[in-house]
């Protein structure tokens, strides 16, 4: 449930292949995410002009971008050694990483080395700023492609389509890559049950990498300025769907404070009325004098014997919240198991404060209980228990606070 809160819904992949007289050819597509179902909501083949796509694709959707053709460089080698600054020379002589944007991709015992220069991508990334979107993920050449293969109706050693030429081996890792203008498929893509256009597949595959990033490993080049952006959006979303769940939880809270005071007051209100009209009978006025104190023995055991402001209380634990920390329950005056099975009748804890949650850590949750205990009116707060839950895919806690 929260992950799905804190999943994107839509993103764009925009391919700009650059030909060999630096002339750029865009595609486009949209996807959105929709009930856990991934579906193209619009696609944008050929597109003329940059400066054309805001009239049809919104500037809020995030922007994938994929550069292949004139400017990026692919090369082969053998091994899977990550490339840093000490072995860049075995992709360019002389050349300086720095000045580059790299991508790194394995596939059996090779890989394949993608390399652009940070000012011609950067002048890509400006341009779409420019016009009001959020770029925040940058892939090479055809290797987005590389974890969809196996959903597309590619059944032979070679791939073409685009312009882009693909030797696989027969267990279908990918031993060979060439930039073929002339590279074209020799039929229909389907893309499991659609047809897809292959000059929209490397749109595809960089908004599906984006729109599904916490499931997929992407493959990226290590344009870390824009990716940045991606997890500041990332951070946001998540800050404003726990903000929102936390706002749900006290509003309910709140209720279900005003409707047991105002029932009870209800109640204290009828049995007044029943007293003034029963002062002449003494008999009637005793019943109505036990009936009182039972009521007011019911609400010394639900914990209404003093003024005290409980819902205050909770703001104020709420207010010391870590980030990481997400409410799922508080109850408070909780019911004392033990006592009301030797009792035979219910029994509650008074002046206790019984929270659950859940955290991915323990750190998170000890730092609010040392917050929890800096409070004046506490006398105590402990963790009950900390378990992880593998169906959640998170850890779940119980803690008490008593005042």
């Amino acid at each position: 449930m929260l992950r799905q809160l804190y999943q994107l819904k839509q993103a764009a992949g925009i391919a700009i292949q650059v030909q060999a007289d630096g002339t750029p050819v865009v595609n486009a597509c949209l996807l959105d995410l929709k009930h856990q179902q991934l579906a193209i909501e619009k696609k944008l083949p050929d597109v003329k002009s940059l400066e054309q796509l805001p009239a049809n694709l919104s500037t809020k959707a995030l922007i994938a971008l994929n550069l292949s053709g004139k400017g990026v460089l692919t090369k082969q080698l053998a091994g899977t050694e990550t490339i840093t600054a000490a072995n860049f020379n075995a992709v360019l002589p002389n050349g300086n990483i720095g000045d580059f944007y790299v991508q790194q991709v394995v596939s059996g015992a090779s890989s394949f080395v993608a390399i652009i220069r940070k000012t011609e991508a950067d002048q890509w990334f400006e341009r779409f700023i420019a016009l009001g979107y959020q770029p925040v993920h940058l892939s090479l050449g055809p290797f987005p492609l590389l974890p969809l293969v196996p959903e597309l109706n590619f059944y032979g050693e070679t791939i073409l389509f685009d312009s882009h030429e693909i030797t696989r081996s027969p267990a279908g890792e990918w031993s060979n890559y060439t930039y073929n203008p002339m590279a074209r498929a020799s039929g229909k893509i389907k893309l499991q049950t659609e047809v897809i256009a292959e000059n929209l597949l490397l749109p595809y595959a960089a908004a599906f990498q984006l729109i599904l990033q916490d499931k997929v490993a992407p493959v990226l080049a290590q344009a870390a300025p824009y990716h940045d952006l991606l997890t500041k959006k990332l951070e946001a979303q998540k800050f404003r769907a726990n903000a929102s769940i936390i706002l749900i939880v006290f509003f309910l809270m709140l209720l279900a404070n005003f409707m047991i005071f105002s029932w009870l007051n209800s109640s204290n209100n009828e049995l007044n009325n029943k007293l003034n009209q029963t002062l002449q009978s003494s008999n009637e006025l005793k019943v109505n004098r036990e009936h009182i104190k039972e009521n007011e023995a019911l609400l010394q055991e639900l914990g209404w014997d003093n003024n005290r402001n409980k819902a205050g209380l909770v703001d104020q634990i709420a207010g010391l919240l870590p980030a990481e920390v997400i409410l799922t329950d508080i109850n408070i005056n909780p019911p004392n198991a033990a006592a009301s099975q030797q009792a035979k009748s219910l029994v509650f804890t008074n002046h206790m404060i019984k929270i659950t949650g859940q955290s991915e850590k323990l750190l998170p949750v000890n730092e609010w209980i040392a917050r929890i205990k800096t409070k004046s009116w506490v006398k105590g707060a402990a963790l009950e228990n900390y378990n992880f839950n593998n169906e959640l895919n998170t850890g779940v806690f119980a803690l008490t606070v008593s005042y």
